[in-house]
């Protein structure tokens, strides 16, 4: 864990360094992660709405796990 975190820390302080030298990068890199971000909210959005609302299973849950209740009646 320890190793992760220095090399992140490593990581971080050679992206600032390479940022700090070359500031006319920042313009086109501050556009390409807010694109990708943007891109991953709707990525996830999507992906909620279809679990929640767009899954054509949903509809007929209740009546699959009523048809495989244990109800003594339907013993024969």
């Amino acid at each position: 864990m320890q190793r992760v975190a220095l090399f992140f820390k490593h990581f971080l302080a050679a992206l600032g360094n390479c940022l700090l030298e070359d500031i006319e990068v920042l313009g086109p890199i501050t556009v390409v992660l807010t694109c990708t971000c943007i891109v991953l909210a709707c990525v996830i959005v999507v992906q909620i709405a279809y679990e929640m609302i767009l899954d054509p299973n949903a509809a007929d849950v209740a009546s699959r796990l009523i048809s495989l209740s244990i109800d003594p009646d339907k013993w024969a």
